[in-house]
Order: C-alpha cells, then structure tokens, then sequence
C-alpha cells in the first residue's frame, strides 16, 4: 500500500492509514479469495512489500502463524505501523523495493496491495523480489486498480478517469499498471496466474465516499480548474440520483521457478 513517491505525502500517516484500511474494506472478498490460492498458512515466511501503515500486514500476522515482515521506504509510515500493531509479532523495515535488506531466499511469500502502480522500475522490484523468495515461493500483486479502464457515468463526467490519470502520471504513477503485471511477472521468469475483476459503485456509495475520495485526490494529485468544475458536476450527479463508476482491479500471482 505505497504512496506517492514524488512529494512529502506522508507528514499525516493517520490519513493514510483511513485511506489504506478503506482500500483494504474494498477489496476484501477478492483479497481472501487470493490467500487461498496462496495457501499463506503454508508459507512459514511472509513479506509484505509496500506495507504503508501495516494494514494488510495486520492482516497476514492475524491469520497466520508465520513470520511476517514488513518493509517501506517511508520511515514515518513504518513507525506509524510499528505502533498502531505493536501487539503483533512482525518485523518491520524501512527499505526501497529495489533494494531488500534481506538474504536471497529469505521468503515463502511476497505479497504487495496497491504497490506496482507507484513502483519507479517494476522490472528492479521485480528482479529484487525474485532474489528473496525461496525456490517455489509465490509473489502476489493482490490488488492493482486500472484507471485506464474506468468508466465514470452520467456522460459528463467521462473526463473524470483522464483528469486522474493525467494527475497520477505527472506524480510519477502507472495508473494503467495492472493490466501490464502478468507480462512483467512472466518477463521476470515467473509462473504466472492472473485475472481482474470489476468494482461499481452506484449513487448511494458515491455519495458516502464523496468527502473521503476528494480529500485523497487532492492530496495525491492536487486540484487543477478542471478537477474542481468535474467536482461540482459530481455533487450535482449525486444529488440527481444519477451517479455511477465501475473501477477494473487485476491481480496476479507469480512462482519462483
């Protein structure tokens, strides 16, 4: 669960941690489909790569008795986590994707949640991820949002997805990453399982998450002209009943060879 790696976002770890444990609520149901497959309760070491504020990590130490890591780059969300989970056996680092402070085959299991779309060279986090699992072990992209296949409805709200894709790109994002995971795993050498899914949300849902996704855009990508006129048409969709979106979610599942 990364953040923006192109400014300071992480001065509040308390915003980020609402964020990140509403992402988690979302995509719950595939999440726990994706732990199966895995089989996490046979994997006796766990990282969780891009842990943000410990989330999903509280979430792998709850429900396994592994050993579970945890690393970012982010020192202050680290030592948010630290404390927010203190009860919890896992280890936490502060380290880049790129480059783990652990020993080749360290690992059973690497698991990322809303990761690859901040990653500044997959290919690196890749190649790096590959070095520390143990022959055998699994790699998991457990959820990457598509914002290239968004579709946003009444129809004058079609340009809402370019307004955030243009916004996530100019901060150094991959907005479209998800559907490019399985030939990066495969470019990697690993075995490789994959699949989307679709997330809609109707009137009712946007307008619960109206404050709390317009408080995340704005602090990730900031708010042009554009964003506030597309804001005002949002608030008049929600209160004509008429707002719709349908946001793809793709997973990918990669094995060490």
């Amino acid at each position: 669960m990364a953040i923006p790696k192109s400014s300071d976002f992480s001065a509040d770890p308390a915003f980020w941690h609402a964020r990140f444990l509403r992402q988690a609520e979302w995509t719950r149901e595939l999440r726990h489909h994706l732990y199966r497959k895995l089989e996490i309760n046979r994997r006796p070491r766990i990282l969780d790569l891009g842990c943000g504020t410990g989330v999903i990590t509280a979430e792998l130490a709850e429900r396994t008795l592994s050993e579970v890591h945890a690393a970012d780059r982010d020192r202050s969300l680290v030592a948010f986590a630290r404390r927010e989970h203190a009860k919890l056996p896992v280890r936490w680092w502060v380290a880049g994707a790129a480059a783990l402070p652990f020993a080749d085959g360290a690992f059973d299991l690497v698991v990322t949640h809303y990761f690859w779309l901040w990653a500044a060279s997959p290919r690196d986090v890749l190649r790096e991820c590959k070095r520390v699992l143990a022959p055998g072990g699994r790699l998991a992209a457990l959820c990457e949002p598509d914002y290239g296949g968004r579709r946003d409805e009444p129809a004058e709200l079609a340009g809402l997805g370019d307004e955030f894709r243009n916004g996530l790109v100019s901060k150094g994002a991959d907005p479209c990453v998800g559907p490019k995971l399985p030939g990066l795993f495969e470019q990697a050498g690993f075995r490789t399982e994959s699949g989307s899914s679709e997330y809609p949300w109707d009137n009712e849902r946007h307008r619960e998450e109206f404050g709390s996704e317009w408080s995340m855009i704005e602090t990730t990508i900031g708010i042009s002209d554009a964003l506030r006129e597309l804001k005002a048409m949002e608030m008049g969709a929600i209160a004509a009943g008429r707002r719709r979106s349908v946001m793809p979610v793709h997973w990918c599942l990669g094995t060490r060879q």
